[in-house]
């Protein structure tokens, strides 16, 4: 870049400060939009890029993994609800082992879900505020009477 064209560091450091302050929600929100945005440059490209036009092999490929990329997040957005199976758990117990680890000990109300330590799992906690969804690494089996431990490293408030 050339003289006086870079930003200056303290305003860098500034937005990565607010983009580190995001609420998981919030973040996740605009995260599900992008999407969009990648299906609108996949139509975008297809249509203006010269390169594309003028290789109709290459365009093929393009398109065969825009078409994919699209189908995966319309998927993810429309049919996943209705096809990944959703468990129910009541939290047992919570502890706090460090200042960013939360344990979660979970119940099931009905049937389990099977699992190992280390797996990456999304939990939704319902109250009064609504529902909010938070990432978790399986910490340990199940154990007493169907009992799990799930860990938050990340996040943690």
């Amino acid at each position: 870049m050339g003289a006086g064209t870079e930003p200056p560091r303290g305003e860098v450091v500034e937005v990565i400060r607010r983009l580190a302050a995001i609420s998981h929600e919030r973040w996740l929100t605009g995260h599900r939009l992008i999407g969009l945005f990648v299906a609108a440059a996949v139509v975008h490209a297809a249509m203006v890029d010269p390169v594309l036009r003028q290789s109709t092999n290459l365009k093929a490929v393009y398109l065969v993994i825009g078409a994919v990329g699209i189908l995966a997040y319309l998927y993810r957005e429309l049919l996943a609800r209705y096809v990944v199976p959703i468990y129910d758990y009541v939290v047992d117990e919570v502890e706090r082992p460090t200042e960013t680890t939360l344990d979660v000990f979970l119940r099931p109300v009905g049937s389990s879900l099977t699992f190992e330590p280390g797996q990456f799992v999304f939990l939704a906690f319902g109250g009064t505020s609504g529902w909010q969804r938070h990432p978790f690494s399986v910490a340990s089996a199940p154990i007493n009477h169907g009992r799990s431990g799930s860990r938050e490293r990340q996040g943690v408030r």
